[in-house]
This record gives C-alpha cells, sequence and structure tokens, in this order.
C-alpha cells in the first residue's frame, strides 16, 4: 500500500515491498500475503502451505483482454481464493472469489474459479447504443456493488461487465424500462464449495 507521499508500505515480518492490492491489515501492522496466512495458520492451529498464483488473462465477449491477479487468503472459514482486475493500483473492474475449506488445494479452487470467470466474460450483459446503455440479456442483469473510489458521497457504484456504472448511470439504464417492476436481490459474491462450509445451507 502506498503512502501519501507516494512511499510504498513494506511488511512488518519479512520487509517485503507492498503494492497497493498485496497488503493485509493485520494486528495493527501491513503484512504481506504469505506473512498474514502464516501467522494467520499458526493462530488457528492449522497447517497452511502458501500457493503463489501468476496472474492470467482473459478475453470478453468483444475481444478486450482483462489481466486479473490471484490471491489465495485465509479467512475464518476457510480458504478463500481471489482473481481481480487492478487500475490504478487498486482493485476495480471484473473481481472473482471463491471460498472453500481450509484443506482445500488453492490451485484447484482456483480452476474452479477459472471457469466461472470465462463463463463471466462470455456474456454480455448491458450494451452502449445510440440512446445509451440498455440490458441486454432477457431484460436481467448481475453487478457488483461498490463504491466511488474517486468521490466523497456515500452512493454505490454497481460493476456490470468488468465497467463501473455510477448509481446515476444506473438509474438512467432503468429509466428504459419506466412503468416495469424492479426485483432487487442482493447475495454474497463469494461462491462457497466443498464440505461442512454448506452444511448451514
Amino acid at each position: 500500500m502506498e503512502t501519501e507521499d507516494g512511499l510504498r508500505q513494506h511488511c512488518v515480518v519479512c520487509g517485503t515491498s507492498l503494492r497497493g492490492f498485496e497488503g493485509v491489515f493485520f494486528d495493527e501492522d501491513e503484512h504481506c500475503l504469505p506473512c498474514f496466512n502464516r501467522k494467520v495458520a499458526r493462530q488457528m492451529g492449522i497447517t497452511f502451505e502458501q500457493v503463489d498464483l501468476q496472474p492470467v488473462t482473459l478475453s470478453d465477449v468483444d475481444g478486450q483482454r482483462h489481466t486479473f491477479h490471484v490471491q489465495s487468503r485465509l479467512a475464518p472459514t476457510g480458504l478463500v481464493v481471489e482473481a481481480f482486475e487492478v487500475a490504478d493500483g487498486v482493485p476495480r473492474g471484473y473481481r472473482f472469489s471463491i471460498l472453500g475449506d481450509f484443506e482445500a488445494d488453492a490451485i484447484a479452487l482456483f480452476s474452479d474459479l477459472y471457469e466461472r470467470m470465462r463463463h463471466a466474460l462470455s456474456v454480455k450483459q448491458v450494451q452502449r447504443g445510440e440512446f445509451g446503455w440498455s440490458i441486454e440479456l432477457d431484460q436481467t442483469v448481475s453487478g457488483r456493488i461498490t463504491s466511488d473510489l474517486d468521490g466523497g458521497d456515500r452512493l454505490p457504484v454497481v460493476v456490470i461487465d468488468g465497467r463501473e456504472f455510477s448509481w446515476e448511470e444506473l438509474g438512467q439504464i432503468l429509466m428504459s424500462y419506466e412503468g416495469f417492476t424492479l426485483d432487487l436481490r442482493v447475495r454474497d459474491s463469494i461462491e462457497v464449495v466443498g464440505g461442512p462450509l454448506l452444511d448451514d445451507e
């Protein structure tokens, strides 16, 4: 993570220089992911082997290429594998997450996540036309809720097809359907797979 004077932060354990999306703030200090995972594993009394996952690039339905950084991280409920785009040093655009058991293999989890990524990039939910943006797929659209990193307003930004739409832009899209019924469903964006994690569902 970079400070206000443009200097990078460093892992408090190993001293590794960290880009903004590489560090985890834990116990009031910045940690790189391997050191964070080792510390969490020790505290939880579990065995954990760090797997370094390399960035991958996929093309969307329009042929535009998207490069994803991939990370594996221990969480209180299991092992999380995330793939996300980065712009201006921060995660923006497409983001995918999958959660498995503590004993799950990170590469196997990423393989499942990769298929989800390929499917998401193979469809287009919104299209820009002569009169602005419109919904393409059976009048349904799914997006990820995030915040406006550049503005001070406490209004959501919705990422659809890897593009950020402000609350105002989303409202303009919906005005094409004035008089229709809107069904709004909010759900966790992380996919849960395998074992006892699903027992309570």
